[in-house]
């Protein structure tokens, strides 16, 4: 409980400093960097996802102070058939440039996460540094072909180790977009490659992916499907 009283008190003093950019949906790990282009706009997103015994429901609310900063609270429920747990993130964003102005962006994204699962309690912490580039430009595959880079450093249990992750957008159809997206961390995993549709185009989206997870030497497999509401 004090864990969670220390999130939100982090996303209240935030707020009161004023200090955006579009969602990382559909990705999990890969952070993008592009920019929001209005001010003072709320997002919602929720994701369900089975991978081999594990269930879980993950809600996000985001808010962007501006084009160039964002934060985000992450809510993860999650049980597999002998225990359950919980999740708490918090994230705070900042750009630097604009991709739609100068082909790419880069920015860097910093996160304070809570784990309470099994009957113990672990914090994380994680600093990444995303680039973006319109990789439609580059090759002539058109608009909205992103691809996504970040390096970044996990901090947990006493340690620090190196993240990365590559991740891949490409349009399909009139309202529909392909994704891909692989990361690493400490020894751990994901792989996913899914679809994302706009039933109300940059409002409402569901998107379906399948995953797999290497976590602590096992491999699991499964889907993910979410839904996201935008310029709230």
């Amino acid at each position: 409980m004090k864990s969670t009283r220390l999130s939100v008190t982090i996303v209240l003093l935030l707020f009161a400093y004023q200090s955006s950019q579009a969602n990382d949906r559909p990705f999990e790990s890969a952070r993008t960097a592009v920019a929001e282009d209005d001010d003072q706009v709320w997002s919602f997103e929720s994701w369900s996802r089975r991978i081999g015994r594990e269930r879980s429901l993950t809600i996000e609310p985001e808010y962007s102070f501006d084009p160039a900063n964002s934060v985000q609270l992450e809510l993860t429920r999650k049980s597999d058939r002998q225990d359950g747990g919980h999740e708490v993130e918090i994230e705070y964003k900042h750009l630097f440039n604009r991709l739609a102005r100068d082909g790419w962006g880069w920015g860097l994204s910093a996160a304070l996460s809570i784990d309470r699962s099994d009957g113990r309690s672990a914090r994380a912490m994680d600093l990444r540094l995303p680039l973006s580039v319109d990789f439609g430009q580059i090759t002539g595959l058109g608009h909205g072909s992103l691809l996504h880079l970040n390096a970044g450093l996990h901090h947990a249990s006493g340690r620090f180790s190196a993240s990365r992750a590559i991740a891949f957008e490409q349009p399909v159809f009139q309202r529909s977009l392909l994704f891909a997206e692989r990361a690493s961390q400490r020894g751990e995993g994901l792989t996913q490659l899914g679809l994302r549709h706009w039933l109300r185009r940059e409002k409402f989206a569901i998107d379906i992916a399948w995953q797999q997870r290497n976590q602590a030497g096992e491999r699991g497999t499964g889907w993910v499907a979410g839904i996201g509401w935008y310029d709230l």
